[in-house]
């Protein structure tokens, strides 16, 4: 293994490796959720933050935090959206536009 020691590291279990492979092969291939699939797929394989970033072509922060994540809170939390603070959504996406 070149470069520094890793700072952040977790294992997936055959389960969790499974619901990620689901996940990184879907068809929206820009979600975020695929994209922290495949970051977690390939960290677990060995690769580097910096040769994941350059495969996924995003940024080395993106992978970092992806990876963090995954060691703190498990496979499953990591790839979802975490809450943000700020004003509800007023309309539901599903919603047409009534405003006429």
């Amino acid at each position: 293994m070149r470069g520094r020691p890793r700072k952040f590291t977790a294992t997936l279990t055959p389960e969790e490796k499974e619901r990620l492979l689901r996940v990184a092969h879907a068809e929206a291939t820009r979600d975020r959720r695929v994209e922290r699939a495949r970051i977690i797929l390939l960290s677990n394989s060995g690769h580097r933050g910096v040769d994941i970033a350059e495969m996924l072509s995003v940024s080395l922060s993106t992978v970092s935090k992806v990876i963090k994540r995954w060691s703190e809170l498990g496979a499953d939390r990591a790839i979802e959206d975490m809450h943000r603070s700020g004003r509800p959504p007023t309309k539901k996406a599903a919603e047409p536009d009534t405003s006429e």
